[in-house]
């Protein structure tokens, strides 16, 4: 068999085949191969008429590119990197980022709905700031989720950055709706060596801790990471704080950050 190598690949032709392959359930060298067969066997049928071979490769990542248009109107790496510590003290691995259209993501400053991750999160850290307690209702407390937004971008995340705090997400694209865990899985693993490269980059093997956040991130993250030398505090799963899973979020991740010395 022959073997041809592909050089100066644009960084987001190669995530777009990363999603295709993990969501057709295969390697990514396969899914190229099975892209080019069909390309060539289109362009043979066709005899390169009614467009020919640029309409072929248009049919097959359209849905992709569309996506990735719409990506680069929500720069998410943009809003991350205001936030970006001095020095890390303590990183959290998240899934994704949300649907690209949500308008909505942890670094966000103007999120009007849902926010679900950064609230919990909020909740923990700085309860006495956003007025949360376990023990009482939020109109007891006076927490309010649309007031601890509205301070987002003047105190929360200057707070949360100042303290050494970032979040960053083992994949850098949104996951397909409806996805299943094993395929969110499929699509973390191959996001592995990008993912081993940017940790390296923002704290290097001396980060002080990560936090992984969500079964499949640590089911697919926890060995790989540990095994390059990056120190995971969690010896097990924290679930995310979607689908009515925040109370749970919150007691482990508070319990975790405790037993580390990163609150009281």
């Amino acid at each position: 068999m022959a073997t041809i190598t592909i050089r100066n690949l644009d960084e987001k032709v190669k995530r777009a085949l990363q999603v295709r392959a993990a969501l057709n359930g295969r390697p990514m060298e396969a899914e190229v191969r099975e892209i080019l067969n069909k390309l060539v066997a289109e362009t043979a049928r066709t005899n390169m008429d009614k467009g020919g071979l640029g309409t072929a490769i248009h049919n097959l990542f359209a849905p992709i590119w569309d996506a990735r248009e719409t990506e680069a109107s929500m720069s998410f790496e943009e809003a991350r990197s205001k936030y970006l510590p001095d020095q890390i003290k303590l990183l959290f691995l998240a899934e994704a980022p949300p649907k690209l259209n949500s308008k909505r993501f942890f670094y966000f400053a103007n999120v009007e709905t849902a926010d679900v991750l950064f609230l919990e999160m909020m909740k923990v850290l700085y309860p006495k700031e956003t007025k949360f307690s376990e023990s009482l209702r939020a109109k007891e407390s006076g927490y309010s989720p649309k007031k601890v937004r509205a301070e987002k971008e003047e105190f929360f995340l200057p707070k949360f950055k100042n303290e050494g705090f970032y979040l960053i997400d083992a994949s850098e694209n949104p996951m397909p709706d409806n996805v299943k865990p094993r395929m969110k899985e499929s699509l973390i693993r191959n996001s592995l060596p990008t993912l081993t490269g940017k940790l390296s980059k923002v704290c290097g093997t001396q980060c002080p801790g990560i936090v992984l956040i969500g079964n499949p991130v640590y089911q697919v993250c926890n060995d790989p990471l540990r095994a390059a030398g990056f120190r995971i505090l969690n010896e097990g799963p924290i679930n995310t704080p979607a689908f009515g899973g925040a109370r749970q979020f919150r007691h482990k991740l508070r319990e975790l950050l405790k037993r580390h010395g990163f609150i009281t």
